[in-house]
């Protein structure tokens, strides 16, 4: 212990020539800390903006715009625009996407496979569009329900000619006329409506920290590859031990990273969740570090890894933010992302905040299976 703690002061000592790491560290829970001063959540719970083109003679457009109109405005809202409005404010960023009506909209609605009723228009970047989407298409079941119910109805023999008219009256008669998007709690009592803007940038914070966590511990990986050479660490690893030494450089660069990883997730949780309510995701992140403290120590052993992890760190950065599920989750787009995605260290911390318990043992586990590889021995053979 005590030659442990002897190193975890050289490593300290040391840190001071590297301050343009410290200060990136530092920058970390400024960085979310300057991300909710200048968006409080209050100004992210805007409404999702689309256009919708509907046929001037249809006979079904009063009924659906009735039910989309009825949609909850501080969630979603429909304006009536024609094609080229459309497409003029989707590419704009003003509206999220839009919807245009098929030319034969009105003979297909009532159809039981009506085919293609609408050609939605949104841009490739955009995430939100699936939710007006779903909308969109309830209004528009909304108003087919008492076609398909009659259809039904006729097919079974359970009703004929003018009882066909009277069971589309009843279903007509029967629909809501409110399309709320409240949120209900497993034991049915209703819960506070979700900001899906302070969700995103919650989201956003989040990864920036699993990134940054996973970049720094690589750059530490490289430096425990690269110092094995110098004098210094030769002299003083014949005193303390190798791993001791290699430990107690790692610890002086994670603890304090890790302090302020803690430090930056505790804003966030603050700006875009109201208060800590996520204290599972504090252990979570404690692993994570565990975990990435690991892994540094395992790959600063291979001899060499710093050429290869010079070689990977100027596109890791990239990678993260498309395939770890931080804005989007790319494994359920694009399938063979998948086990790519859930390799990348960043992914499994995102998973653990989410509420999978699973991954939060993981890291834990992972962690401490990682430090026992970093302190085994390795033994050289003579020939």
């Amino acid at each position: 212990m005590k030659s442990f703690s002897a190193c975890l002061l050289i490593g300290l000592a040391r840190m001071r020539r590297k301050p343009g790491r410290l200060l990136g560290a530092i920058l970390l829970p400024l960085a979310v800390l300057l991300i909710g001063l200048l968006l409080p959540p209050d100004s992210l719970n805007t409404a999702l903006e689309a256009g919708v083109c509907l046929p001037a003679d249809s006979a079904y457009a009063e009924p659906l715009w009735e039910r989309l109109n009825a949609s909850d405005p501080s969630y979603v809202i429909f304006h009536p625009a024609t094609e080229t409005e459309i497409y003029e404010q989707v590419a704009a960023g003003k509206w999220v996407c839009g919807f245009v009506a098929d030319p034969e909209f009105d003979t297909r609605l009532t159809q039981t496979r009506p085919g293609r009723l609408a050609e939605v228009v949104q841009t490739p970047a955009e995430t939100m569009a699936p939710l007006l989407r779903e909308a969109f298409c309830a209004a528009l079941y909304h108003v087919r329900a008492p076609y398909l119910a009659a259809d039904y109805a006729a097919q079974n023999d359970l009703a004929r000619g003018a009882e066909l008219e009277a069971v589309q009256e009843t279903v007509r008669a029967g629909s809501p006329h409110a399309m709320q998007l409240d949120t209900v709690t497993v034991d049915g009592t209703a819960g506070q409506a979700p900001n899906l803007g302070a969700a995103t940038a919650r989201a956003a914070c989040q990864g920036l920290i699993a990134v940054f966590l996973f970049l720094f511990a690589l750059l530490l990986a490289s430096e425990l590859d690269s110092v094995r050479e110098d004098g210094w660490f030769v002299r003083l690893s014949a005193v303390s031990g190798p791993f001791a030494l290699r430990a107690g450089l790692a610890a002086a660069q994670m603890l304090p990273l890790t302090a302020l990883a803690v430090l930056a997730y505790a804003l966030s949780e603050i700006f875009f969740a109201g208060k800590l309510q996520n204290l599972t995701g504090f252990a979570a992140l404690l692993g994570y570090a565990l975990w990435l403290t690991g892994l540094a120590l395992v790959l600063g052993r291979i001899r060499g890894v710093r050429h290869v992890l010079a070689a990977l760190l100027p596109f890791l950065p990239a990678a993260c933010l498309l395939l770890c599920p931080i804005f989007f989750d790319a494994a359920r787009l694009f399938a063979p992302a998948a086990p790519i995605s859930r390799l990348l260290p960043p992914s499994w911390l995102l998973r653990a905040l989410q509420g999978a318990t699973l991954d939060g043992v993981c890291l834990w586990g992972f962690g401490l299976a990682f430090l026992l590889a970093g302190a085994f021995p390795i033994r050289r053979h003579s020939p």
